[in-house]
């Protein structure tokens, strides 16, 4: 999925001209990390007009809500409709351990029930495998109520070279 950090509201009408409405902003600051508690997200965005307005209000929340975080700008994705499941994957330096992967249920998942698991990298296919297994969300992963299983090796694949 394309992927752009705009600095201005008129960068991001470039870039979502390119990649095609609908559209979705979120803040891109290494201060905060869950977007949605400080207004940092706008969905839905469908014309230019809006993808303007919807950036102003957006960085006015952000300043409102956090106003001493360092905002690198906004970044511009299409926005995807129907989402099959909602993982979070993510690394941060610790500072007793180094670099550090995260991986879990996303969204409130990862905040509501802790639903994550941590590994120190470099990760293989293996050490990928046995980091989802280890979290609650690896069972729903499999497929369940009729629900197409997730491509774990893919999954994998991805978190290796995360």
């Amino acid at each position: 999925m394309a992927t752009h950090i705009a600095a201005s509201p008129e960068e991001a009408v470039a870039y979502a001209r390119d990649i095609g409405y609908p559209v979705v902003l979120k803040i891109d600051s290494p201060d905060i990390i869950f977007r949605q508690d400080v207004g940092g997200v706008a969905t839905g965005i469908n014309s230019d007009e809006a993808l303007r307005s919807a950036y102003e209000r957006l960085r006015a929340r952000v300043a409102k809500f956090q106003p001493q975080a360092a905002i690198r700008g906004v970044v511009v994705q299409k926005m995807i409709e129907v989402i099959d499941y909602e993982l979070i994957l993510g690394a941060k330096k610790d500072k007793n351990y180094g670099a550090v992967v995260l991986f879990g249920m996303g969204g409130i998942g990862v905040e509501i029930f802790r639903d994550f698991s941590i590994a120190l990298p470099p990760l293989n296919q293996t050490l990928a495998r046995r980091l989802m297994e280890e979290t609650k969300v690896y069972t729903m992963l499999q497929g369940y109520r009729g629900k197409a299983p997730a491509d774990l090796g893919r999954l994998e694949s991805i978190i290796v070279s995360f």
